[in-house]
């Protein structure tokens, strides 16, 4: 199935650079640098639309279209299984996402580690007094 070629490297490359942007994040989140908490929503926000809208959403009606396209009958209890699974597998990735970002939002953990003033990496402001020189 030809067409589906685009979508497989498309699937490639966006899931690769999901994996480099997660090794990104999770180096921010471990050496507690300024920005980490919020990369890291970021990154869950957009790592759920990927499996819901992208894997769960297009992936599958482009492989029922090419199906249908070349004439290959899918049994109904298939069909019906692979949709059930989907929408378990949707529940899930919403859940574990809901978990993460409302543990970065509410965690008082995370808000004494990251927003502390040594996160943020600048320089302290000296006050030049005149007196002393």
């Amino acid at each position: 199935m030809p067409a589906l070629s685009y979508l497989d490297t498309f699937d490639l490359l966006a899931r690769l650079i999901l994996i480099f942007a997660s090794f990104y994040t999770g180096v921010c989140l471990w050496k507690t640098l300024k920005g980490a908490v919020r990369k890291a929503k970021i990154f869950l926000i957009v790592l759920l639309s990927f499996n819901v809208f992208v894997v769960r959403g297009i992936y599958q009606i482009a492989i029922y279209r090419e199906l249908a396209h070349n004439d290959i009958s899918i049994p109904a209890t298939v069909i019906f299984d692979a949709f059930t699974k989907d929408i378990i597998g949707v529940l899930v990735s919403t859940a574990i996402t809901i978990l993460w970002y409302s543990y970065l939002n509410r965690s008082q953990r995370v808000k004494e580690l990251y927003d502390s003033p040594s996160v943020t990496h600048e320089p302290e402001m000296q006050v030049a007094n005149s007196a002393e020189k």
